[in-house]
């Protein structure tokens, strides 16, 4: 509640703490003359203003080498002039805007003075500092976009709050949000990092000197004004480094893929029995024989993961106390899980570098977490015996003396292992105390070197190759620990609608290195491989497909690095739409969602460059089959979700579609309702977007019944997420909000209905056929699929898909 309301005759303001009042009051007191930067002419109407500006004018004088040769840019736009009047210098909205409502006008009154030209050049050619580095933010001005940011912290004092705005201290983070209360607020993570990204970010990202000219004009075409191929590769061995690299799939590719045996056009029904499963109940993944060069346990190692065991207590199914000398604990037992690993979870997250990795010498802590992550992908007993071990595995590693505010390397593996098992390999207990891991993980990676790791190829011109070697690829692990880290909450923050915790501007390294140096089995056979390696930071390639006028979009990126640029688009609609509800929906509404379709457009550049790349390898037959398509899958399924969520909220279709908790809460009736008049303006009012989300359901599916067979679809843990999100946003297109009998609609197959979908030649056609078409057989199908997952936040999905169908 605002109850600090300002005495100055004809204002009207309040606030909600007395020292924003304060700072709002000397806009009234101070002469009417205001403050002047002697240096540079800026005019501010605040002393405490004026102060912070000349504090950055000596910041640069320090870069610079000394007093009087810093150059300060800023996007202050009132200046005092040689005769002593103020200037305020119009936006670059309102030039253009005089320049296209005057044609008739001479060449030089339309012109940009040189000052003004000399801003929109001006524009950081660099890339900026992470939003919660505090040198990186510029408040020379009343922001709007920077009055949320960082409550408490210290900048707080220098802005003034919207109306909606998140507060934290005061308990005011609900205002503006429709009255959504904690449901729909923010969870814990956020009261820990709150990562906002500064609006001076923002303006370099979209090539802008103000965010609001961002979203106007942005209709740029899908062609390949892409940077070229490295030249000086030759053939045999661009197709060598390329190999696994490329990019993920092209949906046409399965017609180029020969198969024994054609798919099944039906899948089984849905049978009662699917609600009797627990979440445990999915199919052991044993897979082949596991090739050659994997880790080898020793009894040494073995005695060590005992240790730990022993002071876990686990439990069996049966519910009884497991022995140490169970054959779940076997050293045999032991290297299957630790074949699992390194077979399963390291190929699609490669986290851990194998050809270094001695599980002799790494601390017990992180080869648990390993062995138990590789231990989910085999049977269900051992699965569980992973649950009960991860429970204290966690107090483990928190009381190792090892664990420190700047950890080694290991302890940021083992925690990020430990996050993702209770996320995503285990029950509603684990994933609620994961959460709140989570955020001591951020803090401890924000402190370290992870997200500032640069170009290492340097070092495979070094005399000692194998240290040489450890040493980059020391380097290269610790990028990819801050990278996953970003994926994962980027993946929880859009198909999940959880608070973002960590910003695209906060990853500063170059990308991923390709598999061939990753994936080296010796130290000359790096070499070979990291000299021909061309290092491209993160934040100047991800600027490439948000603004692709402004610079070339590299042609040669691997699989993994473009995984990691879609996941940056994706932070950043997450960002943009978290914007929305906090700064904009009660001060300007018409602006909010303004974003969404240049960010829809930079997901179509990225997926274009992605389908070049599985062409590419295709043709030049570089993947083996099965890596090729979980990788194309894995992606295109993360494409088409993040295409779903730019168009409709994900919570809205889980609660319409009868979902009783969400994440461990409860849905209210005042949820329900909200949901409800959300959908049905979806349906009624927003057709562009809900066939827009139709369309782009459709395809994932067709591309899951596709490639069922064809890879292990459960390795990617968001896969079966992204599965559910379509059938419930196919199912709400095809039925709406009425829950009568079907008999009014059309029964047709699954492989019609999706066919139907994936083939209108318009979004036009495609929205005729909604409330058409009886979508049941896709909610039973889909159930049957789900049903085979290990994870209780898949297994909750099923249950809702049974109740649809």
């Amino acid at each position: 509640m605002k109850k600090h309301a300002c005495q100055y005759p004809g204002c009207s303001k309040s606030f909600t703490r007395a020292e924003h009042l304060r700072r709002h009051a000397l806009n009234h007191e101070q002469p009417r003359y205001g403050f002047t930067c002697e240096r540079c002419s800026v005019h501010f109407q605040r002393p405490d203003l004026l102060e912070r500006h000349m504090l950055r004018h000596d910041r640069r004088d320090e870069e610079a080498g000394g007093p009087g040769l810093g150059v300060l840019k800023t996007r202050k736009r009132t200046r005092r002039a040689g005769d002593g009047s103020i200037i305020v210098r119009p936006s670059q909205r309102e030039i253009r805007s005089a320049a296209r409502s005057s044609l008739s006008t001479t060449s030089s009154d339309r012109a940009m003075t040189e000052e003004e030209q000399d801003f929109v050049h001006h524009v950081p050619l660099s890339t900026p500092g992470s939003g919660t580095d505090p040198t990186s933010i510029s408040i020379d001005e009343n922001d709007p976009f920077l009055a949320p940011m960082m409550p408490g912290g210290p900048f707080e004092p220098y802005v003034e709050p919207v109306p909606g705005q998140f507060d934290a201290a005061d308990g005011s983070f609900n205002l503006g949000l429709d009255g959504m209360g904690d449901f729909f607020g923010m969870d814990t993570a956020t009261d820990f990092n709150l990562p906002f990204a500064a609006t001076c970010n923002y303006n370099w990202l979209f090539d802008v000197a103000s965010l609001d000219d961002a979203f106007h004009q942005f209709d740029f075409p899908l062609g390949f004004d892409t940077g070229p191929l490295s030249e000086d590769m030759e053939p045999e061995q661009s197709a060598d480094i390329d190999k696994y690299d490329g990019a993920s799939a092209l949906l046409q590719v399965a017609s180029m893929m020969n198969k024994a045996q054609p798919p099944q056009d039906v899948l089984p029904s849905v049978t009662p029995d699917l609600l009797e499963m627990d979440w445990m109940s999915g199919s052991s993944f044993l897979g082949s024989d596991p090739p050659q060069h994997l880790p080898r346990m020793t009894e040494n190692d073995r005695t060590g993961i005992l240790s730990i065991v022993a002071q876990t207590h686990p439990m069996g199914i049966d519910g009884q106390p497991m022995a140490l000398n169970s054959p779940l604990l076997t050293l045999s037992a032991l290297q299957n899980y630790c074949d699992l690993f390194f077979t399963r979870f390291n190929i699609p997250y490669p986290l851990v570098h194998q050809a270094t990795f001695n599980p002799s010498m790494v601390d017990p802590v992180l080869l648990a977490a390993i062995l138990f992550m590789g231990a989910t992908y085999s049977t269900r007993e051992a699965h569980q015996l992973a649950v009960g071990v991860h429970d204290k595995l966690r107090i483990q590693l928190l009381g190792h003396p090892d664990f420190s505010p700047q950890p080694d390397l290991w302890v940021l593996q083992a925690m990020l292992l430990i996050d993702c098992f209770g996320k995503m390999r285990a029950g509603p207990k684990q994933r609620e105390r994961a959460q709140l891991f989570h955020c001591v993980l951020i803090k401890l990676i924000r402190r370290s070197n992870c997200c500032n790791i640069q170009d290492s190829s340097h070092l495979a011109q070094s005399e000692n190759l194998d240290e040489s070697w450890r040493q980059a690829m020391d380097l290269e692990q610790r990028k990819r620990v801050a990278m996953h880290c970003f994926m994962w909450d980027t993946q929880h923050a859009v198909l999940f609608s959880q608070s973002l915790c960590m910003s695209a501007f906060e990853i500063r390294s170059c990308l991923p290195c390709s598999n061939t140096p990753w994936e080296a089995s010796s130290a000359r056979e790096w070499a070979h491989h990291a000299a021909r390696e061309t290092s491209r930071p993160f934040l100047t390639v991800l600027k490439g497909y948000i603004t692709p006028q402004a610079l070339s979009r590299p042609r040669d990126l691997n699989a993994f690095a473009r995984t990691v640029i879609l996941h940056g688009l994706m932070s950043v609609s997450a960002d943009l739409k978290r914007r929305d509800q906090t700064t904009l929906r009660s001060e300007t509404p018409e602006r909010v969602g303004a974003w969404t379709p240049r960010m829809s457009r930079s997901y179509d550049l990225w997926k274009v460059d992605f389908d070049a790349d599985c062409l590419s390898m295709k043709l030049a037959q570089t993947a083996d089959p099965r890596r090729f398509t979980g990788l194309k899958m894995a992606a295109h399924a993360l494409y088409h979700a993040a295409c779903l969520a730019l168009n409709v909220e994900v919570l809205d279709l889980q609660i319409v579609a009868g979902a009783n908790q969400i994440l461990g809460r409860d849905i209210t009736p005042t949820d329900q309702s909200r949901s409800h008049r959300n959908i049905l303006r979806w349906l009624h009012q927003e057709s562009d977007a809900s066939s827009s989300a139709a369309r782009h359901s459709s395809n994932l599916l067709q591309d899951a019944v596709l490639s069922l067979h064809d890879w292990d679809q459960t390795d990617s843990f968001h896969f079966p997420w992204c599965l559910y999100l379509a059938t419930l946003a196919c199912w709400v297109f095809h039925r709406g909000m009425d829950l009568s009998s079907s008999e009014h609609r059309i029964s047709t197959d699954l492989s019609s209905l999706i066919v139907m979908m994936t083939n209108c030649p318009s979004e036009t056609e495609l929205a005729a056929l909604s409330g058409k078409y009886d979508p049941k057989p896709l909610a039973a199908a889909m159930a049957q699929q789900l049903a085979t997952v290990r994870w209780a936040v898949v297994h909750d999905a099923m249950k809702v898909l049974v109740a649809l169908s």
